[in-house]
C-alpha cells in the first residue's frame, strides 16, 4: 500500500539514532532489533501507526472516573498527542435538534433496538470493552442488554448465527469521545479488525463523532459526545446503578433507510397515526420525537437513501407511551388495523403493560412499510428505567 512505502522511504532516510529515538518516543523497547533492518521494520510500523492515530488533546475535560476494562488492553492504549481541533472543545449544542427541546407530546422514550448477534464473546468486545456500553444486571446467556443511560440495545445471541441488520445508522451519546477513542484503538490493536470506519466533526459537542462497524459488518453505531456538562444530567433521568460510571449516556437518534420519500413520509406517519406521535417531514426524511426529560430529545429518522438495503430480519424496537389512556387507545387502533401480533385482547395489554405490532404499516392502505416489530409499552412497565 502508498501508506506503507511512504513510511518505507521516510525512515530509509533516518540514521540509527533518529530511528531509536523515534521508537523511545512512542513507548516501545528497540533492545531486541540486532541489525538495522529490524530497527527500521519497527521505525516503519510506528510511523504507520501515528498516522493512524487521531489527535487528541493534552488534559482530558472534567469527566466519569477512569475507565475499568481488562488490563491486557492497557498497554494497546494510544500515547497522548498535540491538541487539535480545540475550538471544538466544549461546544455547544450547534444546529442539531437533539440538542434542543422536543416538541409538545413527544412519546415518552426510545427503549431499545434489538438485534441478533452469532458471538457473544465478540458482542461484549466490541460494546462493552470498546464502545464503553454498561452491561445491563438483567443481561443472560441469550441476551446481552447494552446499556446507554435510559436506553439499551438488546443483542439476542445466535452463537454461529446470522446477524441481523438494522437498515441505518444508530447514533449514541457518550460522555467522552476521547475514552470511545481510547478503547476503540485499544480493541482494534488486540482484535487486529478495524471497526472505525470514519471520523466526523462533533455533531452535539466534542472534538469528533465516530462511525463504527460491528464485527459482523452488520451494523453501523455513530458515537458522538453529548453536549458539555449534559452526561450527569442525561444520566439521572435513568440508569442502572452499575452503569452510572459508562461512557455511553444516552440512545440518541435510531436511523431507518428509505428507498422513497413518500415511503420515509408513510412510516412516519405510521406513528403519528396509530400513536399520536409529532413528526417532522422535510423533503427527503421524516422525523418521530421522543423525550422522557427536557436534556433528552430522541428521534426515529426515516431518510430517503439510495444505498437502502432490502428489508429482511431486521430486529425489534421498543418505545414507551406516558398514559394508560394513550397506551389503551394505541392498542384499539393498532387491533381495529389488523397489526397487532400479542396480546389478543386489551385486558391483557393493559395488564402487561405490552403489546407487539408486526409491522410498520401505511395507515390508508396497511400496506406494510417496514417488517420491525414495534414492542409498545406503557412508562410504567417494570423495563422502563426512567425514575
Amino acid at each position: 500500500p502508498a501508506a506503507v512505502e511512504a513510511a518505507r522511504q521516510e525512515v530509509a532516510g533516518m540514521s540509527i539514532k533518529e530511528m531509536k529515538q523515534l521508537i523511545e518516543a512512542n513507548g516501545l523497547d528497540h533492545s531486541t532489533c540486532v541489525e538495522k533492518a529490524d530497527l527500521s521494520a519497527l521505525a516503519v510500523k510506528v510511523k504507520l501507526s501515528s498516522s493512524k492515530r487521531k489527535p487528541r488533546r493534552k488534559e482530558r475535560p472534567q469527566g466519569p472516573p477512569k475507565n475499568e476494562f481488562c488490563s491486557c488492553w492497557q498497554f494497546l492504549l494510544p500515547e497522548a498527542a498535540p491538541v487539535w481541533y480545540s475550538s471544538k472543545i466544549g461546544a455547544g449544542t450547534g444546529d442539531d435538534l437533539h440538542g434542543k427541546p422536543a416538541p409538545d407530546g413527544s412519546l415518552f422514550l426510545l427503549g431499545h433496538v434489538e438485534v441478533a448477534v452469532p458471538d457473544q464473546e465478540m458482542a461484549n468486545t466490541f460494546f462493552n470493552t470498546g464502545c464503553g456500553f454498561g452491561v445491563s444486571t438483567r443481561s443472560t446467556d441469550q441476551a446481552m442488554l447494552m446499556n446507554a443511560g435510559a436506553s439499551q440495545i438488546h443483542l439476542k445471541i445466535k452463537e454461529g448465527g446470522r446477524p441481523q441488520k438494522w437498515p441505518g445508522d444508530i447514533r449514541f451519546w457518550v460522555d467522552n469521545i476521547q475514552t470511545t477513542y481510547d478503547l476503540m484503538t485499544a480493541i482494534e490493536g488486540g482484535t487486529k479488525l478495524k471497526f472505525v470506519q470514519e471520523y466526523g466533526s462533533g455533531i452535539n459537542g466534542g472534538e469528533f463523532s465516530m462511525k463504527m462497524l460491528d464485527p459482523w459488518e452488520a451494523n453501523f453505531y455513530v458515537l458522538t459526545e453529548a453536549p458539555k456538562e449534559w452526561p450527569d444530567r442525561l444520566r439521572q433521568i435513568g440508569c442502572e446503578a452499575a452503569s452510572m460510571k459508562s461512557n455511553v449516556v444516552a440512545l440518541s437518534d435510531v436511523g431507518v433507510k428509505t428507498r422513497t420519500a413518500e415511503d420515509s413520509a408513510a412510516m412516519g406517519n405510521f406513528y403519528k397515526h396509530f400513536f399520536k406521535a409529532p413528526i417532522t417531514v422535510t423533503e427527503n426524511s421524516c422525523m418521530v420525537h421522543f423525550s422522557p426529560a427536557p436534556e433528552l430529545h430522541q428521534t426515529l429518522s426515516f431518510v430517503k437513501d439510495d444505498s437502502c438495503p432490502a428489508y429482511s430480519d431486521l430486529g425489534s424496537i421498543c418505545f414507551y407511551l406516558k398514559s394508560r389512556d394513550a397506551f389503551q387507545e394505541s392498542f384499539t387502533k393498532c387491533m381495529a388495523a389488523g397489526i397487532v401480533e400479542a396480546p389478543s385482547t386489551l385486558g391483557e395489554a393493559s395488564a402487561s403493560q405490552e403489546f407487539v405490532v408486526r409491522a410498520v404499516v401505511d395507515p390508508e392502505s396497511k400496506r406494510e412499510l417496514l417488517p420491525v416489530r414495534n414492542v409498545v409499552r406503557l412508562a410504567e412497565h417494570k423495563d422502563c428505567l426512567v425514575i
